[in-house]
């Protein structure tokens, strides 16, 4: 007797056809690639966000920068008075000894606009043709010895302010070692001499990295260039003139004449900042307006977001001296 066995799949085994597998396989494919494109999208607009951020807070801290320092300008010491130099001692923007920086006294505040490259003052290396800069001069703003306050550099250069009526008082004594400085304090008294502040001369400029860059006295050192905000493209200025002497501003120029720094009491800052990273596809048809300087974004780089940041600043050493008189 013949007996025939049967073998019957369990239900629910039955395996994928072909076309049951490439339907399977394209619709993971478009869902891959639609996750794919959500992710780089994402990525895309988180850096763009990120790029945005980083380049205001750029463009803010530079002004802010600027700002600070502005409101320390002609800050000597004890000193109270603001000589202006004869026109033939007119200090440059770089110092190279003491009798510039003496000369200096009186002009705390000094720019150019718009400086050609060959054009720019030899201690501001890489200088960025087209720009401006701004010359600072100041003392620190705490006397060496005190807490908190830098000690004695020697080889830089250092002023003190006599205070004794047999020593001409707010005069002003210029040295780069310690026992030159031996002014003395309105006791007269040859143990105790008057405060030592350390002498500041700063100039803040663009490089060709486009980086607000600034350049630091280092006394017989020359100066030393140290890159301070990266994104940034231009720089401009203006200096407001109190022709009246009330310490108030009648007039605003990116060029004062030269007889005329010594009533510059305030000064207009602007700032061209940019995105780290060009966006792609981005065209940018703006004309960004500096003041009275105009720049065409035909005329800069493409692909790059940008933004103008601008602020007033009052010289307080100088305008309030004029209050008072």
């Amino acid at each position: 007797m013949l007996i025939q066995m049967r073998h019957h799949k369990p239900e629910g085994q039955y395996g994928f056809s072909l076309i049951e597998l490439m339907v399977a396989m394209t619709l993971g494919l478009i869902i891959l690639f639609a996750v794919s494109e959500l992710f780089v999208n994402n990525t895309r607009v988180r850096n763009e966000l990120e790029q945005g951020s980083r380049q205001i807070e750029n463009g803010r801290y530079a002004v802010q920068l600027l700002v600070d320092e502005l409101n320390n300008a002609g800050f000597f010491g004890e000193s109270g008075s603001q000589t202006f130099p004869a026109p033939a001692d007119f200090p440059p923007a770089c110092f190279a000894d003491a009798a510039d920086i003496t000369a200096s006294l009186g002009v705390p505040v000094y720019g150019q606009s718009q400086v050609a490259e060959a054009a720019a003052p030899s201690c501001l290396s890489n200088f960025k043709g087209g720009n401006s800069f701004l010359a600072l001069r100041r003392a620190s703003t705490c006397a060496v010895g005190t807490a908190g306050c830098d000690g004695f550099a020697a080889g830089q250069y250092h002023l003190q302010v006599a205070a004794c009526a047999e020593e001409s008082p707010g005069s002003i004594l210029l040295a780069d070692n310690a026992a030159a400085l031996d002014r003395r304090t309105r006791k007269c008294d040859v143990a105790e001499t008057a405060p030592v502040y350390r002498f500041l001369s700063r100039i803040y400029y663009v490089n060709q990295a486009d980086q607000l860059a600034r350049a630091d006295l280092s006394g017989s050192n020359g100066y030393v260039v140290t890159p301070l905000v990266d994104g940034v493209e231009q720089i401009h200025f203006q200096y407001g003139i109190d022709s009246s002497g009330d310490g108030v501003p009648e007039a605003y120029s990116a060029a004062p004449a030269q007889a005329d720094w010594e009533d510059v009491v305030s000064v207009r800052i602007w700032v061209l900042s940019r995105n780290a990273q060009a966006t792609s596809g981005y065209e940018d048809g703006n004309t960004y307006r500096l003041g009275d300087m105009e720049i065409s974004a035909q005329d800069l780089p493409p692909g790059f977001k940008r933004q103008v940041y601008s602020s007033t600043v009052r010289l307080n050493n100088i305008a309030g001296r004029r209050d008072a008189s």
